[in-house]
């Protein structure tokens, strides 16, 4: 027995060694294989695919480099370095993160021709797209010129200073979009087509996204800078922002039961101050400047902190160049009143000799704002990572520290803490047709913006009110800034107007969230896009839909908005110019009508205060009727507009509910911040017609979108009923109203519930 053993543990011994023998022979190879999945798998690389030398008569800066890094099959990164000692800068860049898989076949073709008068050309679908026609390297900044002939500029974002980016349409329909990635600050101009980019030190980086759809190339731009934050959810409704509001508005405004929230507004860091302006945090002086601490605040060329004042008394200036500053500066400022104001630079008159502040001046001493070529931004890699997102490995953050020796570097609380996430672009245009552009387009990159000027501007008359309104109520976030000779008291007509804008943005708040949330994505933290689209966003070969992106909009995949922009010729009796998006039918739910997809119709309107909308059929939207101006004291009681999709004798329709009770942010944050559809259930309703019987019946289900969902209660009380093909409306109260705590396991026949 022992023998047999012996013989078979031998004879396992002998397989054993073989099969290390088939392993040592495979490994390399095995090894290869994974080496060539690293480095396909989206990895930024640093050698260049094609470069040239670009000589200059320049006595400093002789020549510089253009390189092209082609990171994806639909990606290209163009460099553009100079290696002189003027910046000392590496040969190697670290690229922000490329999440997206390699090809050999790339999806573009491109020309880089160092004897050409145009040094970059590039083509997507055989089509040049991008023309770059000059590229010079000066002591102080570089210039790149863009002919943009023919092409659209759709949308434009600079929430972060050292990354703008573009969303271009040229003439054939084509869509793509660069972001420039730079760590010194830009400027940009755009005149007769053609589009100047200034970059001040550093190493310039432009990529291309090249994607085929609009969508795609949107959510490629989020993915590459880290995405963005939903915005909080108490900025959604109505918003007062302003200097003020006095006492009589407040009386007046809970008499009408509008608690008005206000809100901070970003003012968009440097780039939208006036003329010699700029911002930085300050404090009143409370640091013990016999410690340590003082090392904390900017200092003059004797090492004593300057001195500035702001309202008549004296204040310090905060020093980010100085490590630790961001932890320290609550502990070493508690009681700081002022968050950042404007000061004009190259002022250094504001204390008399006295000592003591001239009257309300608000000034800083030249040297204050800082050059930091002698004391470099040493951020640590968590604050870097947490406040520069596009800045997210270690090495770029020490690339950016390296960079910052050569660039003029003025830092505020803003730039740090706003870094465009939560920030408001405020529009102010008396052009409605531009306002509704401005809603679109600057959108794409996730700036939620604001309407303000409307109402309280001195040449408003109450139809212009109610028609610019009608685009406010859409936006993300809905806001009044009041001047000082516009108070709601004084005007009760443009009050109640704007009451009733209110009251109907309110009923769809959940609903407009619900569309947000469904869109955040848990992997890369980005949308693929914003909810606010132009009308030829779901179907780019509908030509005629162009004509009409500045009148219209689609907000979600939903809803058709066509707010009325021109005066109409009656006040209470016009026809309204509309175009309805090819693909779908339309359903105006106040009437019942329908209206199919790839028309233009005269539609009828009866009253000044009218916003045309109309729901996509095959779609469920819930509304709110009995609600709160704050988001977080909003009741899970629902009606639900139903427009079926109907084939022959059947239709369905589905949407997305929110499955919350409680909207409060530390709610939300806790259980949708990982994924958004962790708050979201999918709500389908089926309609039978029944010949034999000649019945109808309605049958619900709700499903969880994931595993995950949590659901608190939610109730529906009433059902709006639409059939398309079939211009009628059915408004049905059900008798138990129906409450979704967990998913359905079937089907629910509502007939037991309907009277």
């Amino acid at each position: 027995m022992y023998t047999q053993f012996q013989n078979q543990g031998q004879q396992n011994s002998n397989k054993l060694r073989f099969n290390w023998k088939i392993i040592l022979i495979f490994l390399p190879f095995a090894l290869g294989i994974a080496i060539y999945f690293s480095i396909t798998s989206g990895q930024p690389k640093n050698d260049p695919d094609q470069i040239i030398k670009i000589k200059q008569s320049h006595s400093k800066i002789p020549y510089f480099y253009i390189s092209t890094y082609e990171e994806c099959n639909k990606e290209l990164t163009l460099s553009i370095d100079n290696y002189t000692t003027s910046f000392e800068l590496p040969k190697q860049y670290p690229f922000a993160n490329t999440k997206c898989e390699r090809s050999q076949k790339l999806k573009y073709t491109y020309n880089l021709d160092q004897t050409s008068t145009d040094v970059f050309q590039l083509y997507k679908q055989d089509k040049q797209i991008i023309q770059i026609i000059q590229i010079s390297y000066y002591q102080e900044f570089s210039d790149v010129l863009f002919n943009l002939t023919d092409q659209v500029i759709l949308g434009y974002e600079q929430a972060t200073l050292n990354c703008p980016a573009y969303f271009i349409r040229t003439k054939n329909n084509l869509f793509y979009s660069f972001v420039i990635y730079t760590s010194s600050k830009i400027i940009s101009f755009y005149q007769n087509s053609l589009l100047s980019i200034k970059i001040y030190g550093g190493r310039i980086n432009i990529k291309f996204f090249l994607y085929d759809e609009p969508e795609q190339i949107i959510k490629a731009y989020h993915q590459y800078i880290g995405g963005y934050k939903l915005f909080p959810f108490w900025t959604l409704g109505y918003q007062y922002y302003g200097p003020w509001i006095e006492q009589k508005d407040l009386e007046y405004l809970e008499q009408k039961s509008i608690p008005l929230e206000t809100i901070w507004i970003d003012e968009q860091k440097n780039h939208y101050l006036p003329d010699n302006y700029r911002k930085i945090k300050i404090t009143t002086p409370t640091v013990n400047l016999k410690t340590i601490d003082k090392k904390y605040l900017i200092k003059n060329s004797n090492k004593e902190p300057y001195e500035g004042c702001v309202d008549d008394e004296k204040v310090n200036y905060i020093d980010y160049n100085v490590q630790n500053t961001i932890q320290k500066e609550t502990q070493l400022h508690p009681i700081s009143i002022y968050s950042g104001v404007l000061l004009k630079s190259f002022v250094n008159y504001q204390i008399n000799e006295s000592g003591n502040c001239d009257e309300k001046n608000i000034g800083i001493a030249e040297d204050a704002f800082h050059f930091s070529n002698k004391n470099p931004v040493l951020l640590e890699k968590k604050i870097t990572e947490k406040y520069f997102k596009p800045l997210n490995t270690f090495a770029q953050s020490k690339q950016y520290s390296e960079h910052s020796n050569y660039v003029k570097l003025i830092m505020s609380e803003s730039a740090f803490f706003g870094q465009g996430q939560f920030s408001g672009q405020i529009i102010n245009s008396v052009d409605l047709e531009q306002t509704i552009s401005y809603l679109i387009y600057n959108n794409f990159f996730g700036l939620p913006y604001t309407g303000t000027y409307g109402c309280d501007q001195s040449q408003s008359s109450l139809s212009w009110c109610a028609r610019w309104l009608s685009i406010q109520a859409w936006m993300p976030l809905f806001m009044s800034q009041s001047s000082s000779q516009f108070h709601f008291s004084n005007h009760p007509e443009y009050f109640e107007q704007i009451h009733l804008e209110v009251k109907a943005r309110q009923q769809l708040n959940k609903w407009i969230f619900a569309q947000f949330l469904n869109n955040y994505d848990d992997k890369i933290n980005a949308f693929s896009g914003t909810i606010i689209q132009p009308i030829w966003w779901f179907n780019t070969s509908d030509t005629k839909a162009y004509k009409y992106e500045t009148r219209e909009f689609l907000f979600g995949q939903v809803f058709l908005i066509a707010p009325i922009i021109e005066d109409p010729e009656n006040e209470y009796n016009t026809e309204y110019d509309i175009y309805f998006p090819q693909g779908s039918q339309w359903m105006e739910t106040k009437y019942g009508t329908l209206f199919s997809g790839g028309t233009q119709v005269d539609f009828k309107i009866l009253s000044n205060t009218q916003t045309p909308s109309f729901q996509k059929a095959g779609s469920i939207v819930f509304k709110q009727y009995d609600i709160n101006l704050k988001m977080n004291e909003l009741n899970n009681i629902y009606s639900l507009y139903v427009v079926f999709d109907r084939q022959q004798n059947d239709g369905e329709a589905e949407g997305i509910m929110i499955t919350l009770q409680d909207l409060s942010d530390e709610n939300v944050k806790k259980k949708c911040f990982g994924n958004g559809k962790n708050c979201l259930m999918k709500v389908k309703i089926r309609y039978v017609f029944d010949q034999e019987k000649y019945s109808e019946h309605y049958f619900i289900n709700c499903q969880g979108i994931n595993k995950d969902t949590v659901f608190e209660k939610v109730q529906i009380n009433t059902l709006h009923l639409y059939h398309s093909k079939l211009h009628f409306q059915n408004q049905i109260t059900l008798k138990n109203p129906i409450i979704v705590k967990e998913s359905f396991k079937f089907e629910y026949d509502l007939s037991q519930n309907i009277y």
